[in-house]
């Protein structure tokens, strides 16, 4: 049995305390929020027995297998590294990291304390996804991929499994408990360098379209009364 921390208490985080009760072989062991509250409202909620009010306590609970990270999108970097250096397994939310360097900072903590890292990217793991994708390789279709999922060969009709139990996290559970089981610290459906360079392609975008994130810029004080300061950028742990 694969025990679980939540890192959040979100919406998404709510999604997969709901996915993980169709899962045979995992529960969800402790769930963590900045403030009391929240965390135990989810708790009661999913018949959660551990609540925290602290997002790392989940890194020296020793009960705790591996951890996903539901946390603000600007955490995810800081967050995930404080629990691979804790040898916990992570499981992060998109977006992974809000840049490039800070995916390439998660993926070296990773691979420096052998622990298992992916990017929660659910759509790579339902079975309707995969199976068509094994179909289009095969050539089945010829070269066009048609906007249905049922193939209709010479040899008849071929209906693909559009299971989506669990909001389809189910199966992204169940490729990290599959590959906890085969001692592999990435997944080769949604490996770790592509899970980066995906982040370096979207710092490209970003560039030229000019988008910059609050969390990018320097902190400023407040330059009217009532103005709230800029956020400063998280330090990595």
């Amino acid at each position: 049995m694969i025990r679980w921390g939540v890192v959040g208490t979100g919406e998404i985080a709510t999604r997969f305390a709901q996915a993980m009760k169709v899962v045979g072989d995992g529960e969800i062991a402790a769930v963590t929020s900045l403030s009391a509250d929240p965390a135990m409202a989810c708790a009661d909620t999913h018949g959660i027995g551990t609540r925290y009010d602290d997002y790392a306590a989940p890194a020296i609970d020793s009960s705790i297998d591996a951890v996903y990270i539901a946390s603000p999108h600007f955490r995810h970097e800081a967050d995930a590294t404080i629990f691979l250096r804790a040898t916990k397994h992570v499981l992060c939310e998109k977006p992974f990291a809000l840049d490039a360097a800070q995916a390439r900072n998660v993926v070296t903590a990773a691979r420096e304390h052998g622990e298992f890292l992916m990017k929660a990217m659910r759509s790579r793991f339902l079975p309707s996804y995969r199976t068509l994708g094994d179909v289009v390789r095969s050539g089945r279709i010829g070269d066009d991929c048609p906007m249905s999922i049922t193939v209709h060969t010479f040899e008849g009709e071929e209906v693909i499994d559009c299971s989506f139990e669990g909001e389809g996290m189910r199966f992204e559970i169940a490729e990290v408990h599959r590959c906890f089981g085969e001692g592999l610290l990435e997944s080769p459906t949604m490996p770790l360098d592509e899970t980066v360079a995906f982040a370096a392609m979207m710092d490209e975008i970003r560039a030229q379209i000019g988008l910059v994130y609050p969390v990018d810029l320097p902190w400023q004080p407040p330059t009217r009364a009532g103005s709230a300061p800029h956020p400063a950028p998280p330090s990595s742990p």
